[in-house]
């Protein structure tokens, strides 16, 4: 009992020479104020008001270079005091994908964006580390390729290809995002997101739906995904 006694009085003395670095932090100091720590005498200097990352998903340029689907996506992020973050996601969606099973081809290679919105949760803003929930809002207006085997009629015998160019589709959808960012070195970060997706509204052609949308991934309804970005401060 003794012991956490102790414990308690160490732990209110902390809090209580706290106090008014958390008071002057609330009244919002810019990142050129600094706070001078009575019981440490030690100068804290608060994370800046505004700021900015430039991003790259490693694990989409990943999957486009060692599976039949990927993305090439970069990113601009603001920062507001550490706390918001409005983001900018920019890519190359491509695709080349042919079924096993019914030796159908898809191909695609069309641009897509997303905007949307971060909240870091941590309460120590200035660590560096962050504890990210957001939304998105994305957008895709492609085309594509399908192709697959000959049609033969049985009545008439004769032989159809089957090879369609140029195919329109267009998807908008969101995006509910959970993240953590810790920081590696100075300026550099690194990001990993993963990301519950669902369509607002898609436009298919008259053959059908395309089985990729760039951005979204795989166009079979409500989906998951994912990011591993390498984030630069600015």
């Amino acid at each position: 009992i003794i012991t956490m006694l102790k414990t308690l009085r160490y732990i209110l003395i902390l809090f209580i020479s706290s106090c008014p670095i958390t008071l002057f932090a609330a009244v919002g100091l810019t990142s050129n104020d600094s706070i001078v720590n009575v019981s440490t005498k030690s100068i804290v200097r608060p994370s800046r008001t505004i700021g900015g990352s430039l991003m790259f998903d490693l694990a989409g340029c990943t999957m486009a270079g060692l599976s039949a689907w990927g993305q090439y996506e970069f990113a601009a992020r603001a920062s507001i005091k550490e706390c918001y973050f409005p983001v900018l996601e920019i890519g190359l969606g491509v695709c080349n994908h042919t079924s096993d099973a019914t030796d159908l081809s898809f191909k695609t290679k069309s641009p897509y964006f997303r905007v949307g919105l971060d909240y870091n949760f941590l309460k120590n803003k200035s660590s560096g580390n962050k504890l990210l929930g957001g939304v998105r809002y994305g957008f895709s207006n492609f085309r594509f390729d399908l192709a697959g085997p000959p049609i033969l009629d049985p009545i008439s015998d004769n032989v159809t290809e089957f090879s369609f160019k140029d195919l329109h589709s267009r998807t908008h959808w969101g995006e509910i995002v959970l993240g953590v960012e810790t920081k590696i070195y100075k300026f550099i970060h690194l990001g990993w997101s993963f990301r519950y997706k669902f369509i607002f509204n898609q436009k298919s052609p008259a053959i059908g739906k395309a089985w990729y949308s760039p951005g979204y991934g795989r166009n079979n309804g409500n989906t998951f995904g994912g990011t591993l970005n390498l984030i630069f401060n600015i």
